[in-house]
């Protein structure tokens, strides 16, 4: 696998605002994932952002509109 057209530094403020986009209103999130392992010393690469959201029916919309209001085109 060929690491994409973008620099670390894209890639971890794409993390932060990831990040900043679950944190405000605080909802609950935890990375998971080759980040995660990479944090326990275990090293993966790969080159995405794995997040567990946990959500109920009545939740899902505050994620939905934190994500697109910090540029994200959640799915």
């Amino acid at each position: 696998m060929s690491p994409p057209d973008q620099s670390d530094a894209d890639y971890l403020d794409v993390l932060r605002t990831a990040i900043e986009a679950l944190s405000n209103p605080p909802l609950p999130f935890c990375l998971i994932g080759a980040l995660a392992l990479g944090a326990h010393g275990k090293p993966r690469a790969t080159y995405d952002i794995d997040l567990l959201i946990l959500a109920d029916h009545g939740t899902c919309e505050s994620y939905v509109a934190a994500a697109r209001r910090h540029g994200f085109d959640p799915n």
